[in-house]
């Protein structure tokens, strides 16, 4: 049974409206909490977040039946500190359990002994869809500019890599990643089954390392002899890893599910596939060794595979040092004044800057047309078509040119308006500099669902942590102001 916010209020119930908060703490959480607050002060906004929540959890099913999960506030409170503050899922767990103000501000009294597990906070957080995020991150932008009506004038627009977490693919990376996990999900098969696995599995582990870091160290060297001998270590592991899927074949066959018990099978035919999935994505690393180092033919891009565990991971070539080639894919963000995400989104694999650039400018000014006055891109995004179809849409727009400049392109560049907003343009880079501290320097979460939504919980913990901080500085003139006053009245009654 599912509730919104909890109905009866148990004996040390601080109302959340008055929660005091150190406003003068430098802490991340302080300015979440506090723009948590400020929503929770808002009932429109309040219960409009809680209906897009609860549609989530509940997937269509009653919310009258079953017993009592975390409540739809609970989890706004969670998912915003999660990558609000960058936690993992232990820290989060730790906080939950043990800070006094974020259990407050989830509506727990003093006295309460309520704990949440790892597993619990994983799996509620993890029902919460992007669609919904993206709804809540536009609320908490429309509150914002309640307080800051002129934040949108200037919208800056940029992209960036988020990696997922991988480590640095190779042949030899990726097919020992294959052989390790068929050997432990077959051990942990026939554990479950009460049979024997794969026999003399710790030797076959053992062996397949060595021949990983051989391979690794003949990489480097500059022997003359080094080639032949990284082929010849290539050619034992790829029949290594033969040996191994078809050692995993003949244990698979010899399953009988149908004789198991539901609850046994139904776990058992869940490896089962991942042993299948695991032993398809090592034959394919394979057969690209084999292609690569034993035949040396050039792999084209499209058929490279840079992760067993992150097969939707896309290499990408951004030419910047230290790392010019990053692993993960491209996000665009448009920020405006006061450091709100107005929109962003994750690009499809291959997609490049200029290919977004009509759809930034249509998202942006369907939703902040009536406020928008300068839209601003780097040259990364620029066609000659892009700046025809700008020119249709936006009053005025910043998309310097790659390369030499016609003289029309000059005029247009050296307007002092150009120039002052391209001049601003580089304050996008602080916008991305605060999307890493909320965990967008790695996704940590699994799955292409499960980067998405990272992205997601990243933009709306941010949006959050900018409210937050206008309503500090609000807090604090005000503060100020009455200080001045009270001092003002003790002068003229002296």
């Amino acid at each position: 049974m599912r509730e919104a916010f909890r109905k009866q209020l148990p004996l040390g119930f601080v109302n959340i409206s008055n929660i005091e908060l150190n406003i003068n703490s430098r802490h991340e959480s302080i300015p979440i909490l506090m723009a948590l607050q400020h929503v929770y002060s808002n009932n429109d906004e309040y219960q409009k977040i809680l209906s897009l929540i609860k549609a989530d959890i509940l997937q269509g099913k009653s919310d009258d039946w079953g017993k009592k999960g975390l409540r739809y506030w609970e989890i706004l409170v969670l998912a915003s500190v999660r990558l609000g503050c960058d936690l993992d899922y232990d820290a989060l767990e730790d906080l939950a359990n043990n800070h006094r103000k974020l259990r407050e501000m989830m509506g727990l009294s003093l006295f309460e002994t309520r704990t949440f597990s790892r597993s619990c906070l994983q799996e509620n957080l993890s029902k919460l869809s992007v669609s919904t995020m993206r709804e809540i991150s536009r609320v908490i932008v429309g509150l914002g500019h309640d307080l800051k009506p002129e934040a949108a004038q200037r919208v800056r627009v940029d992209s960036f890599v988020v990696e997922t977490n991988i480590h640095y693919p190779t042949d030899a990376n990726l097919i020992g990643d294959g052989i390790f996990k068929i050997i432990t999900l077959v051990t942990q098969l026939a554990t479950l089954l009460g049979i024997g696995g794969i026999k003399k599995g710790r030797d076959w582990l053992k062996k397949a390392k060595k021949l990983q870091r051989q391979i690794g160290t003949l990489q480097k060297s500059k022997r003359e002899s080094a080639e032949q001998e990284k082929v010849a270590c290539y050619e034992e592991f790829i029949a290594l890893a033969d040996q191994v899927i078809e050692l995993a074949l003949c244990f698979i066959d010899g399953i009988e599910l149908s004789e198991l018990e539901w609850v046994v099978a139904l776990r058992a035919s869940y490896s089962v596939d991942q042993i299948y999935y695991f032993m398809t994505g090592t034959a394919h690393m394979m057969e690209l060794a084999r292609r690569r180092v034993l035949n040396k033919e050039t792999i084209p891009h499209n058929e490279k595979l840079f992760s067993l565990f992150e097969p939707h991971t896309e290499m990408i070539n951004r030419g910047k040092t230290p790392y010019p080639w990053e692993f993960g894919h491209r996000v665009w963000v448009a920020e405006d004044k006061a450091g709100f995400i107005l929109e962003y989104d994750v690009m499809g694999i291959g997609d490049t800057d200029e290919k977004w650039t009509v759809e930034i400018a249509e998202r942006i000014m369907i939703g902040y047309a009536h406020t928008v006055q300068w839209l601003s891109f780097d040259s990364g995004f620029y066609t000659p078509l892009n700046r025809a179809w700008l020119k249709e849409m936006v009053p005025n727009f910043c998309l310097p040119k790659k390369g030499r400049l016609d003289k029309t392109q000059q005029e247009l560049e050296s307007a002092e308006g150009f120039k002052e907003t391209r001049r601003k343009h580089s304050g996008v880079e602080s916008a991305i500099n605060g999307l890493d501290h909320c965990g967008l320097n790695r996704c940590r979460d699994k799955g292409k669902n499960g980067y998405d939504r990272y992205v997601s919980m990243a933009v709306m913990g941010r949006n959050l942590y900018s409210l937050g901080k206008l309503l500090m500085a609000r807090e604090l003139q005000e503060r100020k102001a009455n200080n001045s006053a009270r001092k003002s009245g003790l002068k003229k009654a002296a």
